[in-house]
């Protein structure tokens, strides 16, 4: 899942100098390593910090981070599953802007049919993004969406999807709301239209669903996004923050349920982000057609290109509130064919 944005978005959101430094005196070395970027281009500086973000440098904004999810994470996720056919669940693009004080989180859905450049057993050529990861592994994922966004990437995250269920558990379950009722395919549990308290199981539960729930996988990333803002939510509240043994568990669980791209200076964004709030995030999903896509693979999702650039322009700019207000009025994007029923929601709804 991608339940952490960036990395210290959730392990620091506490927002406190003595989390980060826990971070690298106890937790780090939970966190595993690998070369998830490969040779995708990072930030390029012009404020005299340096041409690129390195480890040991003073982090300076704005930051761009790729979050990649599976049910069945690789034992080193930088490279290809033995058997093709090993596909991210969850895929996120992550800014954070120049100064530091606000990200947005756009969710790429994972059958966005897109040109995925070669790399791995993958020639080259259209596909839906999520097989990306099938044939290269991170670096080829991470190829795709830096060609999609035109975003440098200046950091990876690969989330073991199952950590949600340790996390949430930790935090002593979440509060999960709702304005459908879904009922899962797995086990038959049902979540009632409204508020619902969820343990680990039941959130990881909730979070699966695609066939039960308005836009299929498009109300799956909604879900996914509320689970998270939820998880926000209690990791910032009192009752965590005031309980050494939940906090403990929480950093515990979050820190052995990923993998961070070598280049990645843990503490140090950890420190540079510390300010972050759960209000301090924006959720958006990639601009596509509601008319279904056939494909050689199979039905995808089809981009809506000229939307998807300017959203990604305005991204980069710092300007994403602006664009937003701009394509209100003649909303081009829909989930599931009625933005009423599943909207793309903001972390501070």
């Amino acid at each position: 899942m991608g339940l952490i944005v960036g990395v210290a978005l959730l392990l620091v959101s506490v927002g406190t100098i003595g989390a980060a430094w826990a971070i690298s005196a106890r937790y780090e070395k939970n966190i595993k390593r690998a070369d998830l970027l490969g040779d995708v281009p990072t930030t390029q500086r012009t404020d005299g910090t340096g041409s690129s973000y390195d480890p040991g440098d003073d982090i300076v904004g704005p930051l761009n981070f790729l979050v990649l999810g599976s049910d069945s994470r690789l034992a080193d996720p930088s490279v290809q599953a033995n058997t093709v056919g090993e596909r991210s669940d969850t895929m996120m693009l992550v800014h954070v802007t120049a100064d530091l004080g606000s990200a947005y989180v756009v969710s790429i859905p994972r059958d966005a049919y897109v040109d995925i450049p070669a790399g791995g057993t993958w020639q080259g050529g259209k596909n839906k993004i999520n097989a990306a990861f099938s044939y290269g592994g991170a670096p080829l994922a991470a190829k795709a969406v830096y060609d999609l966004t035109g975003l440098p990437l200046d950091g990876a995250v690969v989330v073991d999807f199952n950590g949600v269920r340790t996390m949430v558990n930790a935090v002593g379950g979440v509060r999960v709301c709702t304005t459908y009722t879904v009922r899962s395919i797995h086990t038959n549990r049902v979540w009632r239209a409204g508020c619902n308290h969820m343990g680990g199981d039941s959130a990881l539960d909730f979070m699966r669903q695609r066939y039960s729930v308005p836009g299929s996988d498009f109300g799956r990333i909604h879900n996914q996004q509320i689970v998270l803002k939820a998880l926000l939510d209690k990791a910032v509240s009192g009752g965590t923050l005031t309980n050494p043994l939940r906090f403990d568990s929480f950093l515990r669980a979050a820190t052995s349920a990923i993998t961070v791209d070598d280049s990645m200076d843990v503490e140090g964004l950890a420190f540079a982000l510390r300010g972050l709030r759960p209000g301090d995030l924006t959720f958006e999903t990639l601009p596509y057609s509601s008319e279904s896509l056939w494909t050689p693979y199979g039905t995808a999702v089809q981009v809506d290109e000229e939307a998807t650039a300017a959203m990604f322009a305005a991204i980069n700019a710092d300007r994403l509130p602006e664009w937003k207000a701009s394509r209100q009025a003649a909303p081009t994007s829909l989930i599931g064919g009625d933005p009423a029923v599943v909207p793309s929601p903001s972390i501070a709804d």
